[in-house]
């Protein structure tokens, strides 16, 4: 069994409107509210490509009684564990390019980290236990190594920075940074192929297993543990969302690897996905994935 774990995630309000004109009063075109959180985005996708999962999602208040509905309402199978405060709310300012303004969530409980480690001490190593997306400020940096090394199963992960090089000591199956991630986490800079293949021997020679890049247009590569280097170029397209493509490469990958696909399938099924959402307004759809990968 797969489960997708969303420590802070989100309800997003998204504006549309032509132009935002500042210290004036701005009118949004159109409106509407969804679910946001990196974990849920991976359950999203994985949903479209039929591979059962549960998102496990942290939410508090009335903001996370309607977050709950909204998955539910859109057959994301989810259990949720129970904070104090409110599940925040994030803005998406949609004109020229898109503005994110982006709260912070409530704080992960000692009571709270308990269920979660409970929950993830019952997988077992055929089970998968994806870690994405940022945690809450007052937490520390350690939460998802702590998480990692509660568990028997094999350990997904995108982070970045503190928390993703805290998580290495934990020896977790894959992670997914963005080249900016690399970048930031390992404090280096990474403009040749060689540098790119140099950070991420670092980042496997901390613990990783297995490291998968995402680089947008350029697709992405992968690093195995042995020493295996795999590239994969993106498919042709008009990009028009970026948000959400990173999951859905992980979504992508994560398919492929349950159906017990090799590396280069899998690396093939994650760009296709990331790149389907890069091209689409929202989560790419099943259909949108399968044109990408015939295009490969």
């Amino acid at each position: 069994m797969i489960y997708t774990l969303t420590l802070n995630p989100s309800l997003d309000y998204v504006l549309t409107l032509k132009e935002v004109v500042p210290a004036e009063i701005n009118r949004a075109d159109s409106t509407y509210i969804t679910y946001g959180g990196k974990g849920i985005n991976v359950s999203s996708v994985l949903n479209e490509l039929e591979v059962k999962n549960t998102a496990l999602v942290t939410v508090a208040g009335f903001t996370g009684e309607e977050l709950i509905s909204l998955l539910t309402e859109n057959g994301i199978k989810n259990e949720s564990i129970m904070l104090e405060g409110q599940t925040r709310i994030n803005v998406k300012i949609k004109e020229k390019c898109e503005t994110d303004i982006n709260a912070d969530g409530p704080a992960i409980t000692n009571t709270a980290l308990d269920v979660i480690l409970g929950k993830v001490s019952h997988l077992s190593k055929d089970d998968i236990l994806v870690l994405s997306g940022s945690t809450p400020k007052a937490n520390g940096k350690d939460i998802y190594e702590k998480i990692a090394k509660s568990t028997k199963a094999k350990v997904f992960a995108d982070c970045e920075g503190e928390a993703l090089l805290n998580l290495l000591k934990a020896n977790p199956y894959l992670i997914k940074p963005n080249l900016k991630e690399v970048e930031t986490s390992l404090n280096v800079s990474v403009n040749t192929e060689e540098e790119i293949k140099n950070a991420l021997k670092l980042l496997i020679n901390k613990g990783a297993q297995n490291v998968l890049c995402s680089m947008g247009e350029n697709g992405a590569v992968l690093l195995t543990k042995d020493g295996e280097y795999i590239k994969q170029k993106a498919p042709k397209g008009n990009v028009i969302n970026t948000t959400g493509a990173g999951d859905s490469m992980l979504a992508g990958f994560i398919a492929a690897h349950v159906l017990d696909c090799g590396l280069k399938d899998c690396i093939k099924n994650a760009v296709a996905a990331g790149s389907a959402t890069a091209f689409s307004q929202g989560l790419a759809k099943r259909q949108d994935i399968l044109n990408c990968m015939a295009a490969l």
